[in-house]
């Protein structure tokens, strides 16, 4: 009985890890997708926490940044393969 325990412990622990993996691949896919941005609002603020009334420039999204991705062009832009528009 005692071993039975001790796996359902390591079960729990297991489970954990792969849950907490998904959340910290799914954070940094936001990131990347909205970093730019948010550095620019915090651009902003910090020029109107010193008395300046401009904003930030920021580039704009095209299509070809926010298009779908699907398990058939998955290893699109991976290895060095800049020039197509991948993510990396």
């Amino acid at each position: 009985m005692k071993n039975v325990k001790k796996y359902k412990r390591g079960q729990g622990m297991t489970e954990y890890l792969i849950i907490v993996a998904l959340i910290a691949v799914g954070t940094i896919g936001m990131v990347r997708t909205v970093g730019k941005n948010v550095q620019a609002g915090f651009g902003t603020v910090a020029n109107a926490l010193h008395g300046k009334k401009q904003k930030v420039e920021t580039d704009a999204v095209d299509k070809d940044a926010a298009k779908k991705r699907t398990m058939g062009d998955f290893n699109t832009g991976v290895a060095g393969n800049n020039n197509d528009g991948g993510l990396f």
